[in-house]
């Protein structure tokens, strides 16, 4: 349908937008964090909604889709944007029941481990914090180090 192909056209355009960013460019790098809060707050008030989601609805295609962004723009992201991020996948993670949007979650955690090792320490704090709480997120906290034993190797 016209609508559809319209929908995908403006996606195409984003993510062309997103990867034409330049972690060199001082404006793109405070474009990248001005759009990452804008998408945690708009994901934020998604979680508020309290409305019921199923696999490809159009709730949970606007969740994909942010989170999908959010995980392209992360290398752009500075030291404390990339903390301010991960604080908010730790809370996500919890709160989250559509897998495929976890798994975007747990990779973009892993990205931001992987490129700021100075974020292992709150990593760490969380996953004692949720092992103890029997938090949800555990098992996500999990797979996230799983990836990142083998991205970092024996």
């Amino acid at each position: 349908s016209r609508r559809s192909r319209d929908d995908r056209l403006v996606r195409v355009y984003g993510i062309s937008v997103l990867a034409a960013l330049s972690e060199s460019s001082p404006a793109h790098v405070d474009l990248a964090e001005q759009l990452m809060r804008a998408l945690v707050t708009y994901d934020q008030s998604l979680n508020n909604a309290k409305m019921k989601y199923s696999f490809r609805s159009p709730s949970h295609n606007k969740k994909q889709r942010l989170w999908q962004a959010l995980l392209l723009m992360s290398s752009l992201l500075s030291r404390e944007a990339c903390e301010y991020l991960a604080d908010y996948i730790y809370s996500a993670l919890s709160s989250e029941h559509q897998p495929s949007v976890k798994y975007v979650c747990q990779w973009t955690l892993v990205l931001l481990l992987h490129w700021h090792p100075s974020l292992w320490p709150s990593y760490w704090s969380k996953f004692q914090e949720i092992k103890s709480h029997r938090v949800p997120a555990m098992c996500s906290l999990l797979c996230v180090s799983v990836h990142m034993a083998r991205l970092l190797g024996p």
